[in-house]
């Protein structure tokens, strides 16, 4: 995305990248082909604002934050990089996570006990590969990785460092307790620098290769949802931002670390470090995105889901949908639970299936909010943005199953127009970050709750928050990992 000084943005493009499933339980990308993705779409903007006659001062990236990218010793990618929802590494963390303890681990982290972070993917690899464990000298976030492609340090910033279960939150870096108790060296991982921070000026032969133009500025951007909520508007304390892209994710700034953290570390619910660095927020996670994407690849290929959900009736459809396709993470925080669809007859067709599916990703949504204001967040407003937010319908049924207001500002993509503000803020184009997003996002419509709906879906959820529990004996262990 190109942002002029006004804040209006001026073009955009995107590409997509395969998911790799090679095995239960096995989720993974080529870094390859996401190294493709960046530079075609950085090639494409880069000529779009010269016919547009701007000229482009700095960049940043808003980067997925639960994978890591493992670097040898001449620069390169060792494999595939392990996504969020693999649970390969469960056994080896667990055995991690026994030495450090449960209570231990998130007062220092923030962090709920799970899998998919740095920690957990090179504790596996050591036990399971640990040739290849001898070769990785860098365990790079997506930022970081670009950097370093684009010729720069590897660097990232505490947002991004939080996501490792290596970095102390309260301390403000490496965690020599953590990473002693792994027998880790905390060379594997980047710098850390505040976000915002400009590192330096992209070389030229980099620039060459990427199609990014001589002279561009590399500004540490930040973890996506933070970056989302930032291109939201979502900046104080009382707002939450909901973005629905791969993953659902529900992200509520803080005035401070919370004093009593139980209710949300036992809920999977994080809290970490907000961009630019002097507040907290909360974030509570799921994969609804994906698991939309599953449906149209299983039911309906090559035909928008937009479309199918504007066919179903719009009214609750009476289902139960479980959406843990590959475990859930909040709020239940069980990596083997596994999807479910509960109510199905010879009526229910593809169409009202889809709304069904929805209804269970917005049930999942709902708890968590519950679950962050009971630990003492209250939240006055709620932001959507990400792909979720282009669905009139979608927007509508959030508003009718949580029973409260849902926002929408005028820009879906928020997450590349929050790292677009950090990179104005590292030149000097913009002022801080959070004066400038109260600034320039504006919100665009409000889906208010339909009375009739949200009482039938206040009955649904009840019956909803017991088909986890109900389900969870039935469910098979995984396969061994290897």
């Amino acid at each position: 995305m190109i942002v002029d000084a006004g804040g209006a943005i001026c073009a955009s493009a995107s590409r997509g990248y395969d998911l790799i499933v090679p095995a239960p339980n096995r989720v993974e990308v080529d870094p390859e082909a996401v190294w493709r993705g960046f530079t075609t779409t950085a090639a494409v903007l880069v000529a779009r604002g010269r016919r547009l006659g701007l000229s482009l001062s700095a960049m940043a990236v808003s980067s997925s934050v639960d994978e890591s990218v493992f670097i040898d010793a001449n620069g390169q990618p060792i494999g595939r990089v392990i996504m969020a929802p693999d649970t390969r590494s469960s056994a080896a963390f667990s055995d991690w996570l026994g030495r450090v303890g449960v209570e231990r681990c998130w007062a220092v982290t923030g962090l709920p006990a799970y899998p998919p972070y740095a920690i957990a993917r090179l504790l596996w690899l050591r036990e399971h590969h640990p040739r290849l464990f001898m070769r990785v000298r860098r365990a790079l976030d997506w930022s970081a990785f670009i950097a370093s492609r684009l010729g720069l340090p590897a660097t990232t910033d505490p947002s991004i460092a939080a996501r490792t279960m290596a970095w102390d939150v309260s301390a403000g870096a490496w965690s020599s307790e953590l990473l002693g108790l792994a027998e880790m060296s905390q060379s594997l991982f980047p710098s850390v620098v505040p976000a915002g921070s400009a590192i330096g000026v992209i070389a030229d032969d980099a620039a060459r290769k990427s199609g990014l133009p001589r002279g561009l500025s590399f500004v540490v951007g930040g973890m996506d949802q933070w970056l989302a909520a930032i291109g939201s508007g979502v900046v104080d304390p009382g707002q939450a931002a909901v973005g629905t892209g791969t993953w659902e994710a529900l992200s509520a700034p803080l005035a401070a670390f919370p004093a009593f953290g139980e209710p949300l570390r036992r809920s999977g619910i994080s809290v970490g470090p907000f961009v630019p660095g002097d507040r907290y927020a909360a974030l509570a996670t799921q994969s609804g995105g994906l698991v939309v994407r599953w449906f149209g690849e299983v039911f309906a290929p090559g035909r928008p889901i937009g479309s199918l959900l504007r066919s179903a009736p719009d009214r609750p459809t009476g289902l139960l949908v479980q959406p843990h396709l590959e475990g859930s993470l909040s709020p239940w925080m069980d990596p083997d639970s596994r999807m479910a669809i509960a109510g199905l007859a010879l009526t229910t067709g593809r169409n009202e299936l889809l709304r069904g599916v929805l209804e269970g990703i917005t049930f999942e949504l709902r708890e968590n909010l519950s679950r962050i204001e009971a630990s003492g967040v209250p939240l006055r407003e709620l932001r959507a943005s990400g792909g979720g937010a282009r669905s009139r319908r979608w927007l509508q049924l959030k508003a009718d199953v949580l029973g409260r207001p849902v926002a929408t500002v005028g820009n879906t993509a928020t997450a590349a127009y929050g790292a677009a503000l950090l990179a104005g803020a590292g030149v000097g184009v913009f002022g801080p970050v959070a004066a400038t997003a109260r600034q320039f996002v504006r919100v665009e419509r409000v889906y208010e709750p339909r009375p009739s709906f949200s009482r039938a879906y206040d009955e649904i959820f009840e019956r909803y928050r017991q088909l986890y529990p109900a389900l969870r004996s039935l469910t098979p262990p995984p396969p061994p990992a290897g």
